[in-house]
């Protein structure tokens, strides 16, 4: 295994990853969240009700599955609406698009990096298998990281086919990034 070959293989597969991730939620509109009717008041209720940065649910789950009266409590808040699942952050947060930027880029240059390891262990060699291979592993991504939301917080159906469609092509671009410069150790074409 070739590390320096591997590492700049990541480097081109994580610029490229990069870019679809900017044009994905800058240019096209399939991103777009949906605006609250009145944001001003629910950000004040938000900042009255959540003491520290975290996830917040409601209804609230019961104390336990064997807790019955809190299951039917939960079922009939559910039922009644509305169904909230929210990241909050009540102070102040560094929302510096640099910072925010450059954890998107190195975030694409360890996926990237941890598939061309991965790609340079295959034991088949044809370029094609390599993209699918990549392909298959954002795929993955799509239903081990954004599915359990559509299961079990009923996030949108929508959403998880924006979601996985936006996993599956920059698997497919970092696939053809590292399909050209990593091959398994065992044999070349």
């Amino acid at each position: 295994m070739n590390v320096k070959r591997l590492l700049l293989a990541s480097l081109l597969a994580a610029a490229v990853a990069f870019m679809w991730g900017f044009l994905s939620w800058t240019k096209f509109t399939w991103h777009n969240t949906m605006k609250f009717k009145d944001g001003a008041a629910v950000s004040k209720v938000m900042k009255d009700n959540t003491p520290e940065h975290g996830i917040y649910m409601w209804p609230e789950g019961p104390a336990g599955m064997d807790d019955k009266a809190g299951m039917e409590r939960y079922e009939a808040e559910a039922k009644a609406g509305p169904v909230l699942w929210v990241m909050a952050h009540p102070g102040v947060q560094n929302s510096s698009m640099g910072s925010a930027m450059a954890l998107g880029f190195l975030r694409a240059f360890v996926a990237a990096f941890i598939l061309s390891v991965m790609l340079s262990h295959m034991g088949r060699d044809c370029f094609r298998c390599r993209v699918i291979f990549c392909v298959l592993a954002y795929f993955l991504v799509a239903v081990n990281g954004d599915a359990p939301n559509w299961i079990w917080f009923n996030f949108p159906s929508k959403n998880l086919l924006i979601m996985t469609a936006d996993h599956l092509i920059e698997g497919l671009l970092t696939g053809l990034v590292l399909a050209k410069f990593v091959r398994p150790a065992h044999g070349r074409n």
